[in-house]
């Protein structure tokens, strides 16, 4: 009898490893945490040289907004707030805003915070601020003062086509590809694009390290933090997810 169940034991140990091996779970109720493999991957992309990253001088015209990116209010303008990786930084220009320029690029979707879109979401965005030539600034400033500029140029040497400045406003960071954000969303119809909202407060880095290859896996929203983009601090996500979204998610 013992050598029956000797027998009986073995030959289940080994239908056990083949179906492990053939990628069924004989245990219930457990489920692994998702791992990058889970996800279609996507290789992040950027028109930008690192180079041209450092080079690029820094321009942060001053100008001041009816109301405050709060979080409230950011909450009611908002579509979807959402962790996001950000596939690609394609270009950018002055075409929406002539002061500070705007970005475009791919993004995927993470955890959904709150609103329509869906984890794995492959979406358009447009974000304020670029770095650009002062070429391709200078399309769409006013004729005259554009002249001037041009000519001052000329005669300093300054070459507009090879001259890359960054422009921004205060405590707005430059999008990069292959890092995740906190971020809020609106969809708009005009532009066929998500707009993030909220400058530097609408838009804000997790402490995690820059991919090469993102997908839509899950963040633990205990286990990280966001960037103050006023204070350059870290701080939990989970407690301004819990105060400001009020979202049990985890």
């Amino acid at each position: 009898m013992k050598k029956r169940y000797i027998l009986i034991g073995i030959v289940v140990l080994m239908l056990g490893g083949l179906l492990f091996k053939l990628g069924y779970n004989i245990i219930p109720n457990l489920k692994s945490n998702d791992t990058e493999s889970d996800y279609i991957q996507y290789d992040t992309y950027t028109y930008l040289s690192e180079s041209v990253k450092k080079e690029a001088t820094t321009s942060i015209p001053s100008v001041e907004f009816e109301k405050a990116y709060t979080p409230e209010y950011m909450l009611e303008l908002s579509d979807t707030i959402a962790l996001v990786s950000i596939i690609s930084v394609d270009s950018a220009d002055t075409k929406i805003d002539p002061a500070v320029g705007s970005t475009y690029g791919k993004l995927v979707v993470n955890n959904v915070l709150s609103g329509s879109l869906k984890q794995g979401d492959v979406i358009e965005y447009i974000k304020s601020g670029g770095i650009m030539t002062l070429e391709e600034w200078e399309k769409n400033q006013i004729d005259g003062a554009r002249e001037k500029r041009e000519e001052m140029r000329k005669e300093a040497g300054i070459d507009a086509t090879k001259t890359y400045v960054n422009f921004h406003y205060e405590n707005d960071p430059s999008i990069e590809e292959g890092k995740v954000y906190l971020c809020y969303l609106k969809y708009s119809e005009n532009l066929d694009k998500y707009e993030i909202l909220g400058l530097g407060n609408g838009f804000r880095e997790l402490n995690i390290p820059k991919e090469s290859v993102v997908s839509a896996k899950t963040y633990s929203i205990t286990d990280y933090k966001i960037l103050n983009n006023e204070t350059g601090e870290y701080e939990s996500l989970n407690n301004y997810v819990q105060k400001y979204i009020n979202t049990s998610v985890k």
